[in-house]
């Protein structure tokens, strides 16, 4: 199954969605993504709600007041990651 090849993380994205509470019950919403992410294959079209991330800066060292002394990380919504992963793999084979 697609979601034990993803890392859950405990970070909820621009969704709010939990992915460590999410992912047990995803089961329950895969006929409903399948139908999703067909339509928007067919279609050509990308939903907007996945493509916004929530970008954090993490320090790495040094100061912390210095700018440069931090990286971002981008936070992606839950079932971003699906539509992801299925394209790429349609893309790929």
């Amino acid at each position: 199954m697609l979601s034990k090849t993803l890392k859950i993380t405990h970070s909820a994205g621009p969704d709010g969605i939990d992915p460590s509470l999410a992912n047990p019950a995803i089961h329950i919403v895969v006929p409903i993504l399948t139908d999703l992410i067909n339509s928007s294959i067919a279609a050509g079209i990308v939903p907007d709600e996945i493509k916004i991330a929530k970008v954090i800066p993490i320090f790495k060292a040094g100061e912390k007041c210095k700018v440069d002394n931090y990286r971002p990380i981008s936070i992606l919504p839950f079932f971003s990651k699906f539509f992801e992963k299925i394209v790429y793999e349609r893309l790929y084979n």
